[in-house]
């Protein structure tokens, strides 16, 4: 792969891979390409190309996300991972959720309609009252 500067050979060495079911040869491809790709290339790519089994699009996701943090695709891409019907990790996605909520409007709705179905919004308000005290009071 070093040898093509043209980073789209990623995208057709990965869909041989996965034509020809070889999945952990695709995962390797997929790792080198998130220890190289940019935040924006990296999503493309994905949204290309990762697909397969849902325990490797999760794998696959939870790498890229150590990589790249703070990016709302793998965020979401996980969020998603997690409520699979195949892999259901429901502390998982309330830990992701709580980590994220803040930065995206889409996900500080759903992380308040979690909190308000599941019964738990007051209580979080309550938790969260001496914090939300203090930051009031620095702005001041």
């Amino acid at each position: 792969m070093a040898r093509f500067s043209d980073k789209s050979w990623y995208d057709k060495l990965a869909r041989f891979y996965l034509r020809h079911k070889k999945e952990a040869e695709f995962e390797q491809l997929t790792r080198d390409a998130v220890k190289s790709f940019q935040g924006s290339e990296l999503e493309q790519y994905f949204y290309h190309v990762v697909y397969g089994s849902p325990a490797l699009y999760l794998r696959l996701n939870q790498y890229a996300h150590e990589r790249f943090p703070h990016n709302p695709v793998f965020v979401r891409n996980l969020l998603a991972a997690y409520q699979s019907p195949t892999n259901p990790d429901w502390a998982a996605w309330e830990a992701l959720l709580r980590q994220h909520w803040f930065e995206e409007t889409g996900l500080r709705n759903e992380f308040f309609e979690y909190l308000s179905r599941t019964g738990k919004l007051e209580s979080e308000l309550r938790r969260t009252a001496p914090e939300r005290a203090r930051c009031g009071q620095l702005g001041e």
